[in-house]
């Protein structure tokens, strides 16, 4: 008799910090090492966050290598920030049928940066399992001082907190209609960053397949 195998989507999590300019940061991965810009310094746990179901759209078109002149991978994120000066709480509700519209309605306070990826590196939960890794790790940080759907400042003088973040494939630099979101990550209250003068906001995100 055949054993009947289970499946999972996969599941994701990821951590916020405070990024000082100069030098590098190194994390370490299954094969290489990676090195970021800047001076990263933890300040959250390791939060949950929701794969979407716009994943498959996304995951089955790089699998048969769609070339239509463009990308179906992970490239670019969403960086969520609120300028009303407190926490966000509650958060946002997650549905996996989500997409693009949950930006085109948020509030007047919210906006987001839409970032590149800053780095990626690849990590194994069990080598003799798992020997060419099956956890994809992104590096985003914040850029900019406009959000990109509602023009809101980001900055200290704004009192912009950073709450969420999202992978994105952006798939046309210039029409975000077209972007495909990945999954959302959202920080508790008590975990939200506020910029700071003379530092970036990043996280690093990871999604983990078995």
């Amino acid at each position: 008799m055949n054993e009947k195998i289970s499946h999972s989507v996969g599941k994701g999590y990821g951590r916020g910090y405070y990024v000082t300019p100069g030098g590098h940061t190194r994390f370490r991965g299954q094969r290489d090492d990676v090195f970021v810009p800047g001076r990263w310094e933890a300040k959250t746990g390791w939060n949950h966050n929701d794969i979407l179901y716009t994943w498959a759209g996304l995951v089955q078109r790089a699998l048969r290598n769609v070339k239509d002149g463009t990308p179906y991978y992970i490239n670019g994120a969403y960086i969520e920030f609120d300028n009303s000066g407190d926490p966000v709480d509650p958060l946002p509700t997650v549905s996996r049928a989500d997409g693009l519209s949950y930006y085109d309605s948020l509030p007047v306070t919210r906006d987001f940066l839409r970032v590149p990826i800053t780095a990626t590196n690849e990590l194994s939960t069990d080598e003799d399992l798992y020997p060419d890794g099956n956890v994809a790790t992104f590096f985003v940080q914040t850029a900019g001082t406009l959000g990109f759907k509602q023009g809101l400042t980001f900055s200290d003088a704004a009192g912009s907190i950073v709450y969420g973040a999202a992978l994105v494939a952006i798939r046309d630099q210039g029409d975000q209609s077209r972007d495909i979101i990945f999954n959302r990550l959202y920080l508790p209250a008590d975990e939200q960053l506020p910029k700071l003068l003379g530092k970036q906001i990043s996280l690093q995100m990871r999604l983990q397949f078995e």
